[in-house]
């Protein structure tokens, strides 16, 4: 296949894959990641990264 005839198909998936990403990214900013997880990360995980790493 030559790029020239798959261009336009590759536009949609990169599109399509953009919007999903923004999906995602607000999911998990609005809904997983909430003020009561992000107060018990803080009090009950003191050490640095020991959230991030469990």
């Amino acid at each position: 296949m030559q790029f020239e005839e798959i261009e336009n198909e590759i536009s949609a998936n990169l599109a399509i894959l953009s919007m999903l990403l923004g999906c995602n990214f607000h999911l998990m900013n609005k809904h997983y990641v909430t003020n009561s997880m992000i107060y018990l990360a803080k009090r009950y995980h003191s050490q640095e990264g020991e959230f991030q790493r469990r």
